[in-house]
């Protein structure tokens, strides 16, 4: 009995290929959310640090990849604790010279 041969590519199917291109461009998108989001992220925590404001848990490095990895869950995190009238509001860190005085 020869082998059989196994069409993978198989007939054109109109439906398929749209739902492709449809998963395709979703997911470049929310590539690109997340990026811009864990940028923006940074950004804030950045200026939080300039303003001598603390961040909670993590520095602003770890901040943008927790929300370059869970996009919307991570920002809406971050937020929460640093912006949100439920943050508690944290004194601002000392300056150095205070800080060598103590």
């Amino acid at each position: 009995m020869p082998p059989t041969t196994i069409n993978f590519t198989g007939p054109a199917n109109p439906v398929r290929d749209v739902a492709a291109l449809v998963l395709l461009v979703v997911g470049v998108l929310t590539m690109l959310l997340h990026l811009f989001l864990a940028v923006r992220t940074m950004d804030d925590g950045l200026a939080m640090q300039s303003k001598r404001r603390r961040l909670m848990f993590f520095g602003p490095v770890a901040w943008c990849l927790t929300v370059l990895l869970t996009g919307l869950f991570g920002l809406v995190a971050y937020w929460l604790m640093h912006h949100s009238s439920l943050c508690v509001a944290a004194p601002p860190s000392l300056p150095d010279r205070e800080r060598v005085n103590q």
